[in-house]
């Protein structure tokens, strides 16, 4: 994803009035790669990835700390 995406999806959550977010992401140097066509495609994977053990881990992280 482009840092111009993740601005509109962020701006579209403000919109509907969500004003927190958890938020992960990763840089080309965290790779080994440098910015270009080649990250600009790697970073795509993350369209193609199932999140959904990483909401589940989350998820879990929330709960142990309301229980504190």
């Amino acid at each position: 994803m482009s840092i111009d995406d993740a601005i509109r999806h962020l701006q579209q959550e403000r919109k509907t009035g969500i004003k927190h977010v958890v938020m992960a992401y990763w840089c080309p140097e965290m790779f080994g790669m440098e910015e270009g066509p080649e990250w600009a495609a790697a970073a795509e994977i993350g369209d193609d990835i199932d999140w959904s053990n990483t909401h589940d881990q989350i998820k879990s992280k929330i709960d142990e700390e309301g229980d504190k």
